[in-house]
């Protein structure tokens, strides 16, 4: 069983607790990874054989960009309604 396991992989789909998938998604960010490389590193930090080459951001290594989260919302936004009303001065 050595060499890369690059294409060779099949998918594994586990249920987690809420807190743990927001924790591994905040991780995965602040450390500019994927969640898939976070959960193989601890695979591989807890003895499990795990090639190398998958340990690394498939999506850099492939060349494609990162896509940035989306900017979060402002915390006030005023309605339509508010905007046609003027101002009054104080």
């Amino acid at each position: 069983m050595g060499g890369s396991g690059k294409g060779r992989g099949k998918s594994l789909m586990i249920t987690v607790p809420d807190e743990t998938r927001a924790a591994l998604r905040a991780r995965a960010g602040k450390e500019e990874t994927t969640v898939r490389a976070l959960v193989l590193g601890a695979l591989k930090n807890a003895g499990y054989p795990v090639p190398l080459d998958e340990l690394v951001d498939r999506r850099k290594a492939e060349g494609q960009a990162t896509i940035a989260p989306p900017e979060a919302p402002p915390k006030y936004r005023p309605t339509r309604r508010q905007l046609k009303r003027p101002i009054r001065p104080k």
